[in-house]
């Protein structure tokens, strides 16, 4: 959380204490104001502790107001802990005579055997790492002595895990507003395809380009997913804030969903460079199959020729009648040689179409990277007049962008606006890489996980906080107990 709980001082008194007749035992007394969240910590002060007797604060009976008197002691089992016990007073008013118990009301609800902090702790670990119910009921064993089923685990889980996720998130945006980030009007919005339990989805997503600020995220079934879809989210999401610029790939249907959104749109460099890149790239990766299939044929020739070469006796002048042997021999080599040298011209061939597509390619990415319209402009031109000599592949490319010119160019000139789509999907990596993109087998686990990993997101990027978002265990304040 945001918030810090400051720690309060603990006194804490052992005492001997025999009941029932058996052996002597070392308790620590607690009043009914500690969590039992203390317990597994208490060996600590002490390994000879036997175990916990708790008492009530306020011994007074809530009817008649008179002091309770201790009668007996009980077993009880808060978190499942053995070796924890509590005083049963009784009422001393022969009247009244009401028998009342040292209760934790605090900290267990009604009908429930383990403090809410136990209850949290799974959600908390969860909202930091994915982890299997049956290993964690295993980490609690290990660190707190406390077995939890997994049934049981699952169970917390469903019943904590809201409550956290949605007053974490209030006490992020109220810090958003404490530091005064503001939305910028200028937004990167993109999609990430998953399955949930073998069902398709389409998770929507939209970020501040500016502040970082990750909005939440709507996750549908990838047969509604369309253009009203995408619009309907937008709407929900910004409605009441400033609207300057959309960045998206170069998606056909954007252009009409921002033009109906009234809102500028800007492509992504990246997607647009990567597309250029697209059919040289086929070109260039079929050269390289070209040239590793010649120079294994190279490889193979001059292993021939080494063979012939050591039976050829090389002699001066023509070859004798007789000298049919050595005569096909050097016949052999000659045109070896001859497949040798044409092979290595067509590979210098295919370095030279491979040399002149990257040259092209550089030179439509310093388009995107100029720091002017017009140094941008007169790059476009220069490549445009030169078309009769460009590669079929780089004409298709410079055509696109011609087309799409002023939406690629936005961000020149203006640093509010980012030239690629990058953060959204440095976003998704983040929060759903490929790991957990077939992970999830209900609707409800994925929505959890999103909603976790998009507060952790803003917590760290977006306020540039570095500490823990939530803390693993919390133990509750205590009022101040003075040698009891």
């Amino acid at each position: 959380m945001l918030t810090k709980i400051t720690p309060t001082d603990i006194c804490i008194n052992f005492e001997v204490v025999k009941f029932f007749g058996e052996e002597e035992k070392l308790l620590v007394m607690l009043p009914d104001t500690v969590s039992p969240d203390v317990i597994p910590f208490l060996g600590f002060f002490n390994s000879d502790i036997d175990g916990v007797l708790y008492f009530k604060s306020n011994p007074i009976c809530p009817d008649c107001g008179l002091e309770l008197v201790e009668s007996t002691v009980e077993e009880f089992y808060p978190n499942k802990l053995d070796n924890v016990y509590r005083i049963v007073y009784r009422c001393p008013d022969k009247k009244c005579g009401k028998k009342h118990r040292a209760k934790l009301d605090k900290f267990i609800d009604n009908g429930s055997n383990y403090t809410n902090n136990m209850k949290q702790l799974g959600s908390r670990l969860q909202f930091i790492e994915k982890i299997a119910y049956r290993k964690m009921s295993e980490i609690f064993q290990a660190i707190l002595g406390i077995r939890i089923p997994k049934s049981t685990m699952y169970n917390h889980q469903d019943q904590t895990s809201d409550e956290i996720l949605t007053a974490v998130e209030k006490e992020i945006d109220a810090e958003v507003e404490r530091q005064e980030i503001e939305a910028s009007g200028n937004y990167n919005y993109d999609e990430q395809f998953m399955k949930v339990s073998k069902n398709k989805k389409a998770k929507l997503q939209l970020l501040d380009a500016n502040t970082k600020y990750a909005y939440p995220a709507m996750i549908l079934n990838q047969d509604k997913f369309d253009s009203d879809t995408i619009l309907n989210y937008w709407n929900t999401i910004l409605s009441n804030l400033p609207k300057e610029c959309m960045i998206t790939d170069g998606h056909t249907m954007y252009p009409s969903i921002c033009k109906e959104f009234e809102i500028e749109q800007a492509l992504c460099t990246f997607h647009a460079i990567h597309n250029v890149r697209d059919k040289p790239y086929k070109i260039i990766n079929r050269n390289n199959t070209k040239r590793k299939n010649k120079s294994k044929k190279i490889k193979t020739i001059e292993e021939n020729l080494t063979e012939l070469n050591n039976q050829y006796i090389p002699k001066r002048g023509r070859f004798q009648k007789n000298d049919t042997k050595q005569r096909k021999l050097y016949e052999k080599i000659q045109s070896k040689n001859r497949q040798i040298s044409t092979l290595n011209q067509e590979i210098r061939t295919l370095n030279k179409e491979d040399k002149e597509l990257n040259k092209y390619m550089d030179k439509i990415s310093l388009i995107f990277k100029s720091k002017t319209l017009k140094t941008a402009k007169n790059r476009l031109n220069r490549l445009k007049e030169d078309k009769s000599k460009l590669p079929d592949s780089i004409v298709d490319a410079l055509d696109k962008i011609d087309k799409k010119f002023d939406k690629l160019t936005k961000h020149i000139g203006n640093d509010d606006i980012p030239s690629t789509n990058n953060l959204v999907e440095l976003f998704f990596n983040v929060t759903c890489g490929n790991k957990l993109k077939k992970h999830y087998r209900t609707d409800k686990g994925v929505d959890r996980k999103m909603r976790a990993n998009r507060f952790r997101w803003n917590y760290r990027v977006c306020l540039g906080k570095t500490d823990f978002i939530l803390p693993v265990f919390v133990i509750q304040p205590t009022e101040k107990i003075l040698n009891l």
